[in-house]
């Protein structure tokens, strides 16, 4: 049972690597996530790539403006 209530299609902008996770960022809605390598891997997430974005509002912090 899924008990997010945000789910939307969205695109990869960029995906790095930060120590031992991978920072993905999306184009629209503007958002970043840290992933395992191993997941990014798996879903091919690289810039331009269509993803499907399941979020928790619970699980949101802000990090501030993009530098």
């Amino acid at each position: 049972w899924l008990s997010a209530r945000n789910v939307f299609a969205a695109r990869v902008a960029g995906a790095a690597p930060v120590g031992d996770a991978v920072l993905v960022e999306l184009a629209d809605p503007p958002l970043r996530a840290l992933v395992t390598p191993e997941a990014a891997a798996a879903l091919d997430l690289r810039p331009g790539a269509p993803v499907g974005v399941v979020l928790k509002a619970t699980s949101l912090a802000y990090l501030g403006p993009d530098r």
